[in-house]
């Protein structure tokens, strides 16, 4: 279990004891139990057995008054939390963008991104155009290691092509991390919705060509070629989802972790390159974990076996799908109807400000945290939760001593374990630094690029 979930869980236990041992100690405290049970009594729907179906009893209230929006798949106490907090972030953010201040300031980062990300003007004037040097690059692909050095470089922006690949602790030694490569590459979900003949996933399939067609022709390619090209992708994709593991077999951990040498990695995939993808990177290593190898044996022989011109139509096609949030509302909204509407049910787009903080959060998290900390969360209210977990963690290591079914050698440990879990208070001690960043007000698609990676450079 993650130490920090632990530890929170920890504490509301405690809290929770002390609300049992302490219930009916005084009329005050009374009250206030009276007033919880006031607020809960609201959420039990009365028209529901509770011997029947107990969870409609106790929360249907709250259901009934709380419907999900059209603009939400789910809904809940913590969504109404996020709110609130959505609501100051926005007053941040907007007072940032009227005044950015110097330039690598929190400030100016968070104040020029939700200016580009807000500007919908401009955003509509810029259009694909703001994603042209990509698709340039994708366009001069001449030979197959082209391919696969065009692939890592929008792996590096964002794009994922063919594969997964990403940095994580090795499973077997925590105190490592290691780069594993998985399969991927595919615009939907999983290789089911390739290969099922349910009613559901079958309407899911014959809509994803028709979406990807219309992408196309909003990017400006005619319609004849788009659904030419659109019908050339799927072929491929399904071709490459052959290779995919079921979701069944990615349930097996030790299977799906595969240490290995780069060096027979390249034997399994000589055409990938891998190598030569990982020097575009500048990422040195000789060992890799595999997911799942027997996708990269067929990946390597269906880019071998596929003409360029095939590949790269998929390549523009999944730069134009993953960059499509950031681009034209023409674009943006077809990728919402496919991705949000018809796999998730999402009838209605959130407001334009509420998508931009998501983009915030996700990319300048550490920086927008320090402008709210600064306005909402000063350092004394950090010290006196600070001070709350002190006595928890030493409440606990009192309880571990005084244990009388634990010898003194297994107490040694266990208050050992204690002490080494990590205490994760209101916000980190070291904020990550963003001050070097370039961030723009007039192109919010770059500006996501450059912060997925401000390393990555096009190859010319």
């Amino acid at each position: 279990m993650n130490k920090q979930i632990l530890f929170t869980a920890l504490i509301i236990v405690s809290v929770l004891n002390n609300a049992c041992q302490n219930n009916g100690s005084n009329g005050a405290k009374n009250k206030v139990a009276a007033n919880h049970l006031d607020l809960l009594k609201s959420h039990v729907d009365t028209t529901v057995q509770s011997g029947n179906d107990f969870f409609e009893y106790a929360n249907g209230g709250w259901l009934k008054a709380n419907p999900i929006p059209a603009s939400e798949s789910g809904w809940g106490i913590w969504t109404l939390v996020d709110e609130e907090n959505q609501e100051r972030i926005r007053k941040i953010s907007e007072e940032a963008s009227g005044n950015s201040g110097a330039k690598g300031s929190n400030s100016q980062l968070i104040g020029d991104f939700f200016s580009a990300g807000m500007d919908s003007v401009g955003i509509e004037k810029i259009g694909i155009s703001a994603i042209k040097s990509e698709l340039d690059i994708i366009e001069k692909i001449q030979t197959l290691e082209d391919v696969n050095n065009v692939t890592m470089q929008m792996q590096m922006k964002g794009t994922a092509l063919f594969y997964g690949m990403y940095v994580a602790q090795d499973l077997e030694n925590s105190e490592k991390m290691v780069v594993n490569f998985g399969q991927g590459g595919l615009g939907m979900s999983d290789r089911d919705y390739y290969f099922n003949p349910d009613k559901t996933t079958s309407a899911v399939r014959a809509a994803y060509p028709l979406h990807i067609s219309k992408m196309l022709t909003l990017s400006g390619i005619n319609e004849a070629q788009a659904k030419a090209d659109a019908n050339a992708i799927m072929s491929f994709e399904t071709a490459l989802a052959k290779s995919h593991r079921k979701l069944e077999a990615l349930r097996d951990p030790q299977k799906n972790n595969n240490p290995m040498s780069l060096a027979n990695f390249e034997k399994l995939a000589p055409n990938a390159m891998f190598g030569k993808q990982l020097n575009v990177a500048a990422i040195k290593l000789d060992t890799v974990v595999i997911g799942q190898p027997e996708f990269f044996e067929a990946y390597s022989n269906l880019i071998k076996s596929t003409p360029i011109e095939t590949i790269k139509k998929y390549m523009k096609w999944h730069l134009i799908s993953s960059m499509a949030p950031y681009l034209n509302s023409a674009l943006d909204k077809e990728n919402f109807n496919f991705y949000s509407t018809i796999l998730d049910g999402t009838t209605e787009q959130k407001p334009r400000w509420k998508r931009v903080l998501e983009m915030q959060e996700n990319y300048l998290g550490d920086a927008l945290g320090q402008l709210f900390v600064k306005q909402y969360f000063p350092e004394k209210t950090k010290k006196r939760y600070e001070d709350m977990t002190d006595k928890v963690m030493e409440a606990f290591a009192e309880h571990i001593k005084n244990l009388d079914w634990m010898s003194d050698s297994t107490k040694t440990k266990a208050i050992s374990k204690l002490n080494s879990i990590t205490q994760k208070i209101a916000y980190p001690t070291k904020w990550k630094d963003y001050s070097k960043m370039e961030i723009s007000r007039n192109n919010l698609a770059q500006n996501i690029i450059g912060l997925i990676n401000p390393k990555a450079e096009i190859i010319s």
